[in-house]
């Protein structure tokens, strides 16, 4: 009779650890696949997160161009500062409705732009070269250049029609089929190494030291006779079109 209990204590306590073995093998296998499954979905939402950054560079690299340099749509409102002969113009351009003080800018700017970059666009934003921007309280006025030009191509961005692309860990974002390469920062953002959208060759060779300027003219010479090579290119091929 004692063999017997024994035997049947063997049993139940075989049968208990088969079924804890079951047990936790499956509660492994869940959180394996519930692991497998999260990690999935941050790969997706990290993929998203990227490709919107990315375009939203590309976006506001046009916007801090077209700040700088071009057109920008003014209103009836003026700005006159004591001791400043300048007069500023309400800025009512909608490209620029979400900036309204030179915070703003400046903000646009070092979260777009890498160190190198940001400091060479500061030194244009001093020069007579660029647009000038004050404001009021939520009022940004301008007193635009004698310089002003088109900055894009492409004419305005459609930030809609923005593509993007990771070919072999380079992140790139496409408009018009031209890519811009974009990179991380020390601090993991994504930042532009360029303005892409500008007149001036010269802020890509402009000097960042303290004392430095930015000078339009300031050009090596084989990327200006690129640049002269280009225009008589085009001008060639106007008069061969008949266009002049």
């Amino acid at each position: 009779m004692k063999k017997k209990i024994n035997k049947n204590k063997l049993i139940i306590l075989v049968s208990t650890l088969v079924l804890l073995i079951i047990i936790v093998a499956g509660v492994s296998n869940l959180a394996y696949r519930l692991h497998k499954k999260n990690n999935k979905t941050d790969k997706v939402e990290e993929k998203l997160n990227m490709e919107k950054e990315a375009k939203e560079l590309l976006y506001n690299n046009f916007i801090i161009g077209y700040m700088l340099e071009d057109d920008v749509e003014t209103g009836e409102g003026e700005l006159v500062i004591d001791g400043d002969p300048t007069v500023y113009y309400a800025v009512t351009d909608p490209l620029l409705k979400d900036i309204h003080t030179l915070e703003d800018i400046n903000n646009l700017i070092d979260e777009n732009l890498n160190d190198l970059t940001a400091v060479r666009v500061n030194k244009l934003m001093k020069s007579d070269y660029a647009n000038k921007y004050v404001s009021n309280g939520k009022t940004l006025y301008v007193s635009k250049t004698n310089n002003g030009c088109a900055v894009s191509p492409f004419g305005l961005i459609d930030k809609d029609k923005i593509e993007y692309s990771n070919y072999e860990g380079n992140i790139y974002a496409i408009y018009n089929n031209v890519p811009y390469q974009v990179q991380y920062d020390d601090n993991q953002k994504l930042k532009a190494r360029a303005l892409w959208f500008k007149c001036s060759e010269a802020l890509s060779y402009t000097n960042t030291g303290l004392e430095d300027v930015y000078d339009p003219g300031n050009i090596p010479e084989d990327v200006q006779q690129i640049m002269d090579n280009r225009v008589t290119d085009t001008t060639t091929e106007k008069v061969e079109n008949g266009e002049n």
